[in-house]
Parts: C-alpha cells; sequence; structure tokens
C-alpha cells in the first residue's frame, strides 16, 4: 500500500517564523520611531516560552497517538508493542501562530497607543562647586555635550513615549557638591510598546563633574569638549557608542567603560597621556594614533604630559575603536 504525503509541518513552522520577523522589520520602516531592536532586546525571552510550550504540546500528542497504536494492536491479538515515529508539529505551528499574534499585538499598540511628549528641563547649580552626575537611559538615543548656560548644572531636552513616563531629573547640593540624577520608569512595568527616547543634554562646562552614564538599548553620541571632568564611568548594553574623550582633565582621571553587545568609538585626546587597558569578551580592536605596550595601548604624550588618563574597557564589545587626535 503506498504511503499517504505527509507535508513537511516544519517548512510552515519556518514560513510562520519569516512572516513575523518580516512583519516586524516591514513596520520600522514604515515608522522611523519604532525600534524592532528594544523590542526583541527586551522580549526574546517570550519566544522561548512560547517555543517551548509548543514542543511541549508536540510531546503529548505523539504520547497520545502511541497510545491509541498501543491500544489497537492489543485489541487485534498483538502481544508486542508498537513503536510510531514523532511527526507531530503541530504544537509547533501552534505556537509561531500564538507569536505572530502577539507581534502584530505589539505593532497594533505601538501605532495606536504610543503618544510622543516632548519635555525641557533646566536646572541651577545652586552654588555647586563640584557635581556627580548620573544619567540613566533605559532604550533610545543620548546626545550629551557642555554648553550649559551660566550658573545652570544641566539643560535637558527629552523626546518620550508616554506610556514610558517623563524622564525624572532629581538636584539637590550636599557640602558644596551637586548630585543630579536623570533616570526614566522604574523598569516594573511590562508591555510590548517600547518607547524610542531621545534625549539631548547639555552639562555645565566650568563645575568639575564625575559622570556615570548607563545607557541600555540605543546609541550614546557623547561630545565631553570643554567639560572640566573628574572621571567617566560608562556602562553600555546593546547598540553603539561614540564618545569623544577630549575633556578638559586637569588631573589624572580614570575612564571606565563597561559594554553588552555593540560597537564603541572612542576619541582620544592627543595632548593628554592615555593608557588604555581592553579585557574580557571583546571583539576587534581598530587604533589610530596608538602605540601597542604589554598588555595595553598608549599614545604619544603618554608618560610626558603633566596629566594621565587611564581608560579601562572590559565586557562583550564588539568592536572597538580607539583614535588619538588633537
Amino acid at each position: 500500500m503506498p504511503r499517504p504525503y505527509r507535508y513537511r509541518r516544519s517548512s510552515l513552522a519556518f514560513a510562520l517564523l519569516l512572516i513575523a520577523i518580516g512583519a516586524l522589520w516591514l513596520f520600522a520602516n514604515m515608522h522611523p520611531g519604532f525600534d524592532p531592536w528594544n523590542l526583541l532586546f527586551r522580549y526574546w525571552p517570550v519566544i522561548l516560552i512560547v517555543i517551548g510550550l509548543g514542543k511541549l504540546v508536540d510531546y503529548f500528542i505523539d504520547s497520545h497517538n502511541m497510545g491509541k497504536a498501543n491500544a489497537a494492536a492489543a485489541a487485534a491479538g498483538g502481544s508486542a508493542t508498537t513503536t510510531i515515529e514523532s511527526h507531530s508539529h503541530a504544537g509547533e505551528v501552534l505556537a509561531l501562530v500564538i507569536l505572530i499574534v502577539l507581534v502584530f499585538a505589539a505593532l497594533s499598540h505601538h501605532s495606536l497607543r504610543t503618544q510622543w511628549r516632548n519635555a525641557s528641563h533646566s536646572v541651577d547649580a545652586q552654588g555647586a562647586q563640584t557635581a556627580d552626575v548620573n544619567i540613566t537611559i533605559p532604550a533610545g538615543d543620548l546626545t550629551l555635550h557642555g554648553g550649559a548656560a551660566s550658573g545652570k548644572i544641566v539643560e535637558a531636552d527629552f523626546h518620550y513615549a508616554a506610556e514610558d513616563g517623563e524622564p525624572k531629573v532629581d538636584y539637590m547640593v550636599s557640602g558644596g557638591t551637586g548630585m543630579l540624577n536623570l533616570t526614566q520608569g522604574d523598569g516594573s512595568s511590562i508591555r510590548f510598546a517600547t518607547g524610542h527616547n531621545d534625549w539631548t543634554l547639555r552639562l555645565n562646562n566650568d563645575i568639575p563633574s564625575s559622570l556615570k552614564i548607563e545607557i541600555g538599548a540605543g546609541h550614546g553620541d557623547l561630545d565631553l569638549h570643554g567639560l572640566t571632568l573628574t572621571g567617566l564611568d560608562l556602562e553600555m548594553g546593546a547598540g553603539q557608542v561614540n564618545a569623544d574623550l577630549a575633556a578638559n582633565w586637569k588631573k589624572d582621571a580614570s575612564v571606565t567603560i563597561q559594554g553588552g553587545v555593540g560597537q564603541a568609538t572612542l576619541r582620544l585626546p592627543e595632548n593628554v597621556g592615555v593608557e588604555v587597558h581592553a579585557s574580557g569578551g571583546l571583539g576587534a580592536i581598530s587604533t589610530d594614533g596608538l602605540h601597542k605596550r604589554d598588555d595595553s595601548y598608549v599614545n604619544d604624550a603618554y608618560g610626558k604630559s603633566p596629566v594621565t588618563l587611564e581608560v579601562n574597557v572590559s565586557g562583550g564589545v564588539g568592536q572597538i575603536n580607539l583614535i588619538s587626535e588633537p
């Protein structure tokens, strides 16, 4: 007896997955404010859960079919246990259908519900002689440079999704040190829409400041020209960071960069001695204007200038570009 033709249901599952991915990127092309990478970065465990549940359903279907086959064999007087080959992909296909529904629900929610808002903040320095600045942006683009008006610690412009909440600006002065915190949300809410934030920050050029910046997923453009810095601590997630470290370094200082995945381009001052240490699960490292010295990279001014800048890069940064220029 000829065997009945069986469709390759795994091919159907793959086709459904392609539909979901294509729909996600098509929507992103039609809506520049939507970032599919942020959506995947935040909710990729949902894909594992849905597919895992689908495979669990397939297991129970195959077990049920095997039980029926053995029962039929026993009823026919057979004494041996029948073994059947596992062919069920119903659960896998169902899981991918559910995934497609979730993707389209997320896109509809983003398209119909997301409201974009703008806010500006200008904060007086209140006599601070130094400053500790902490910036935490969960996802989006951060542009930071100097040029705040005299007497201001920061001037900030925010473009954000209303559902993510307006970024918070907290500031107080204690013992002559201004403590500035810029954050958004508390991370407790779960939703499929991902707000694409655009933060533009102007800091005070003259107040010696220590910067701590955390970028979850997105792009950071840090132009530190003219700023008087005492240190920099940068943590980046998925995305890209361009940092111009040619600030006004009056004393020896340390710069720490911890990466997730993505690319980091660091422009280093030429008139300040620089030593760069790179460690961890790093990708390719390219240099321009620096020299390899033991396990580090140094510029021509290292050991000659009165000020030395120590840069430590660690983590899983995919590509690091080190550029030393005026």
